[in-house]
């Protein structure tokens, strides 16, 4: 089997444990840089996003591309948005970079990806788990 059969296998695999997930599964953010020899683009990238999109049930029909300049190289971006339109995953690729990507002024984007740069709505605390309650602002769980 072939490392990309085998990444659709396991994609499909996990897919169908989504009954095993309760609620929505988290975004992905996958960076990856040309120069990397430790783990080499050419073989990995294309596996992971293969995995991802068939685990997410995303694909290039519901992807734009963009590109954005760090502090020191220019990204080429892929976001995917599901079916109701809501961006659950993101690739960005360097070429030339290496795989050392800290001190390379990425951090402002995997915030803004994240939703960490946004505040919590006054009143838009925790959403509750199972026996919890809502949170006031700022709040969460508790159970």
């Amino acid at each position: 089997m072939s490392a990309i059969e085998e990444r659709r296998r396991v994609g499909r695999h996990r897919a169908q444990g989504q009954h095993e997930l309760h609620g929505s599964r988290p975004k992905i953010q996958l960076w990856h840089a040309t120069a990397d020899t430790t783990l080499t683009h050419s073989q990995n990238f294309p596996a992971e996003v293969l995995q991802w999109t068939n685990v997410l049930g995303v694909s290039d029909a519901g992807s734009t591309t963009s590109s954005f300049k760090g502090s020191q190289d220019a990204w080429a971006r892929i976001s995917y948005k599901n079916a109701a339109g809501t961006m659950v995953m993101e690739t960005n690729v360097a070429q030339g970079a290496p795989h050392d990507l800290s001190g390379r002024g990425l951090w402002p984007d995997v915030v803004r990806f994240f939703g960490l740069d946004v505040d919590t709505p006054t009143g838009g605390g925790g959403t509750g788990g199972t026996g919890g309650t809502s949170g006031g602002s700022g709040g969460g769980a508790s159970g």
